[in-house]
């Protein structure tokens, strides 16, 4: 579990932590996360025990809750390579004084031949899943805006002229 926040186009890791607990405790434990951290969105990995968590979550009344389809027949290694100039281009930021900070660092090191490959993954589901939601919001405001006037004088006080040879 990574709980980020976005600042401009970079991304501030602001806790993390590694778990595994039965569905039941699972539940609980993300609803204390969910109070804790007040994330927005909440992603899950439609995947395993991810399948069944939204259902469960907006059960509970957390309906801000997106799941992510992050493999699409991509390894983990082909999405880390996806992401992989965004963290080194300095967009991944970490707190100094975290406890988990030098294991997080270890597994992006490690990565794909470390015992930890959660925190990279999720690493990677995130950023992309930020780029996807920009370019659907970049597509959806395109196709809302109106084309610009064409250049010239405005004719009878409109900003589009008529088309004769339509």
């Amino acid at each position: 579990m990574t709980v980020f926040n976005l600042v401009g186009d970079d991304f501030k890791v602001i806790h993390a932590e590694l778990t595994q607990r039965d569905y039941a405790n699972l539940i609980n434990w993300i609803g204390n996360l969910i109070v804790a951290w007040q994330p927005d969105p909440i992603l899950i990995e439609a995947m395993g025990a991810g399948l069944g968590l939204k259902h469960w979550l907006e059960k509970d009344s957390i309906t801000n809750v997106a799941d992510i389809v992050s493999h699409n027949g991509k390894s983990k290694i082909e999405l880390m390579e996806m992401v992989f100039l965004m963290i080194e281009s300095g967009r991944l930021w970490l707190p100094e004084k975290a406890t988990w900070r030098e294991a997080f660092i270890k597994s992006l090191m490690d990565f794909p031949n470390g015992k930890n490959k959660d925190w990279p993954d999720s690493v990677s589901q995130l950023l992309l899943h930020h780029q996807t939601v920009k370019r659907l919001a970049k597509y959806r405001t395109d196709q809302l805006t109106p084309t610009p006037p064409p250049p010239g004088p405005m004719r009878r006080g409109m900003h589009y002229q008529r088309c004769d040879y339509c």
